[in-house]
Protein backbone atom coordinates (compact mmCIF):
# COMPACT_ATOMS: atom_id res chain seq x y z
CA UNK A 1 0.00 0.00 0.00
CA UNK A 2 1.70 3.59 -1.46
CA UNK A 3 1.31 6.37 1.00
CA UNK A 4 0.07 9.46 -0.57
CA UNK A 5 2.13 12.93 -0.95
CA UNK A 6 0.69 15.43 0.03
CA UNK A 7 2.06 19.03 0.58
CA UNK A 8 2.26 20.25 4.19
CA UNK A 9 -0.15 23.77 4.04
CA UNK A 10 2.02 24.67 6.82
CA UNK A 11 5.65 24.51 6.10
CA UNK A 12 5.40 23.96 2.52
CA UNK A 13 7.22 20.49 2.49
CA UNK A 14 6.36 17.09 0.78
CA UNK A 15 5.89 14.47 3.24
CA UNK A 16 3.77 11.13 3.20
CA UNK A 17 3.00 10.60 6.64
CA UNK A 18 1.80 13.32 9.29
CA UNK A 19 -1.99 14.39 8.91
CA UNK A 20 -3.24 13.75 5.16
CA UNK A 21 -6.67 15.20 6.83
CA UNK A 22 -5.45 18.44 7.80
CA UNK A 23 -2.54 18.56 5.79
CA UNK A 24 0.20 19.07 7.87
CA UNK A 25 3.64 17.04 7.99
CA UNK A 26 4.57 14.83 10.61
CA UNK A 27 6.50 17.84 12.53
CA UNK A 28 3.67 20.45 12.02
CA UNK A 29 1.26 17.91 13.00
CA UNK A 30 2.78 17.69 16.48
CA UNK A 31 3.02 20.98 17.05
CA UNK A 32 -0.87 21.30 15.62
CA UNK A 33 -1.64 18.94 18.62
CA UNK A 34 0.40 20.46 21.47
CA UNK A 35 -1.20 23.60 20.57
CA UNK A 36 1.88 25.45 20.28
CA UNK A 37 1.59 26.16 16.02
CA UNK A 38 0.89 29.96 15.44
CA UNK A 39 1.60 29.82 11.74
CA UNK A 40 -1.49 27.40 10.91
CA UNK A 41 -4.21 29.20 13.32
CA UNK A 42 -5.78 26.14 13.98
CA UNK A 43 -7.81 26.22 17.48
CA UNK A 44 -10.24 24.31 18.83
CA UNK A 45 -13.07 26.76 19.38
CA UNK A 46 -15.64 25.52 22.62
CA UNK A 47 -19.09 26.32 22.33
CA UNK A 48 -20.57 28.51 25.36
CA UNK A 49 -23.69 27.39 26.37
CA UNK A 50 -27.06 29.48 24.22
CA UNK A 51 -29.03 31.61 26.55
CA UNK A 52 -32.56 31.83 27.24
CA UNK A 53 -35.25 33.13 28.76
CA UNK A 54 -37.54 30.64 30.58
CA UNK A 55 -41.12 30.58 29.27
CA UNK A 56 -42.19 30.01 32.94
CA UNK A 57 -40.56 32.64 35.31
CA UNK A 58 -39.00 34.73 32.60
CA UNK A 59 -35.50 34.78 34.14
CA UNK A 60 -32.16 34.52 31.55
CA UNK A 61 -30.38 31.13 32.29
CA UNK A 62 -28.24 29.09 30.03
CA UNK A 63 -28.55 26.33 32.11
CA UNK A 64 -31.70 23.95 32.93
CA UNK A 65 -33.94 22.32 30.00
CA UNK A 66 -33.00 24.23 26.60
CA UNK A 67 -35.43 22.19 25.15
CA UNK A 68 -38.65 23.32 26.83
CA UNK A 69 -36.82 26.85 27.42
CA UNK A 70 -37.11 26.57 31.33
CA UNK A 71 -34.25 27.25 33.83
CA UNK A 72 -33.36 25.05 36.82
CA UNK A 73 -36.05 25.98 38.99
CA UNK A 74 -38.71 25.60 36.80
CA UNK A 75 -37.70 22.35 34.88
CA UNK A 76 -37.36 20.81 38.49
CA UNK A 77 -41.14 21.83 39.11
CA UNK A 78 -42.13 20.12 36.02
CA UNK A 79 -40.61 17.41 36.39
CA UNK A 80 -41.98 16.92 40.13
CA UNK A 81 -45.24 17.99 38.55
CA UNK A 82 -45.02 14.66 36.07
CA UNK A 83 -44.31 12.24 39.03
CA UNK A 84 -47.25 13.43 40.77
CA UNK A 85 -49.74 13.14 37.51
CA UNK A 86 -47.98 9.30 37.33
CA UNK A 87 -48.98 8.51 41.12
CA UNK A 88 -52.71 9.95 40.81
CA UNK A 89 -53.53 7.91 37.97
CA UNK A 90 -56.08 5.40 39.16
CA UNK A 91 -55.15 1.37 38.62
CA UNK A 92 -57.09 -0.13 35.99
CA UNK A 93 -60.00 -2.12 37.41
CA UNK A 94 -60.18 -5.66 35.64
CA UNK A 95 -63.54 -7.44 35.39
CA UNK A 96 -63.89 -10.72 35.58
CA UNK A 97 -65.73 -12.80 33.04
CA UNK A 98 -68.85 -13.84 33.35
CA UNK A 99 -69.27 -17.55 32.69
CA UNK A 100 -71.97 -18.81 34.94
CA UNK A 101 -69.89 -20.91 36.89
CA UNK A 102 -70.96 -19.28 40.37
CA UNK A 103 -74.41 -19.71 39.41
CA UNK A 104 -73.84 -23.16 39.13
CA UNK A 105 -71.94 -23.65 41.79
CA UNK A 106 -74.01 -21.92 44.37
CA UNK A 107 -77.24 -24.32 42.64
CA UNK A 108 -75.20 -27.22 43.42
CA UNK A 109 -74.20 -25.93 47.46
CA UNK A 110 -77.29 -25.87 48.20
CA UNK A 111 -78.68 -28.94 46.80
CA UNK A 112 -75.78 -31.31 47.70
CA UNK A 113 -74.53 -32.22 51.37
CA UNK A 114 -71.17 -30.04 52.59
CA UNK A 115 -69.19 -33.42 52.36
CA UNK A 116 -65.41 -33.58 50.29
CA UNK A 117 -66.53 -37.01 48.25
CA UNK A 118 -63.42 -38.13 48.61
CA UNK A 119 -62.13 -38.35 52.12
CA UNK A 120 -65.71 -37.21 53.39
CA UNK A 121 -64.20 -34.41 55.80
CA UNK A 122 -67.00 -31.35 56.26
CA UNK A 123 -66.68 -28.56 53.93
CA UNK A 124 -68.43 -26.04 56.74
CA UNK A 125 -71.01 -24.10 55.51
CA UNK A 126 -69.79 -21.32 52.87
CA UNK A 127 -69.19 -22.27 49.55
CA UNK A 128 -65.88 -21.77 48.28
CA UNK A 129 -64.77 -22.19 44.65
CA UNK A 130 -62.17 -24.51 45.87
CA UNK A 131 -65.00 -27.53 46.79
CA UNK A 132 -66.11 -27.83 43.38
CA UNK A 133 -63.82 -29.84 41.06
CA UNK A 134 -64.96 -30.48 37.23
CA UNK A 135 -64.41 -34.40 36.41
CA UNK A 136 -63.12 -33.99 33.39
CA UNK A 137 -61.44 -31.34 32.63
CA UNK A 138 -62.80 -27.55 30.85
CA UNK A 139 -59.95 -27.51 28.57
CA UNK A 140 -60.96 -30.43 26.94
CA UNK A 141 -64.83 -30.83 27.25
CA UNK A 142 -65.64 -26.91 27.40
CA UNK A 143 -69.35 -28.74 26.50
CA UNK A 144 -69.10 -30.20 30.49
CA UNK A 145 -68.43 -26.53 31.79
CA UNK A 146 -71.34 -25.97 33.18
CA UNK A 147 -73.06 -29.73 33.79
CA UNK A 148 -73.48 -29.93 37.02
CA UNK A 149 -72.69 -33.85 36.55
CA UNK A 150 -69.35 -33.37 35.62
CA UNK A 151 -68.80 -31.47 39.46
CA UNK A 152 -67.93 -32.88 42.33
CA UNK A 153 -67.42 -31.33 45.88
CA UNK A 154 -63.25 -31.94 47.30
CA UNK A 155 -61.82 -30.47 50.23
CA UNK A 156 -58.84 -27.87 49.23
CA UNK A 157 -56.12 -30.94 49.59
CA UNK A 158 -58.21 -33.41 47.77
CA UNK A 159 -59.11 -31.01 44.52
CA UNK A 160 -55.07 -30.27 44.53
CA UNK A 161 -54.26 -34.25 44.58
CA UNK A 162 -57.07 -34.68 42.02
CA UNK A 163 -55.75 -31.63 39.77
CA UNK A 164 -52.12 -32.90 39.60
CA UNK A 165 -52.88 -36.18 39.58
CA UNK A 166 -52.83 -37.93 42.91
CA UNK A 167 -56.22 -39.22 42.76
Amino acid sequence: MQLKEFICKSCDSKSTNGSSFHKLCFKCNNKRLDNSNTKSNITKTVKKPRSYKCKDCGCQTSQGNSFHKLCLRCNQSRLDNKLKSRVKKKPKVYRKKVTGEREMFSLIWDTRPHICTNCEESLGSEARVHYFSHIKPKGKYPELRLDPNNIKLLCIECHRKADFGGI
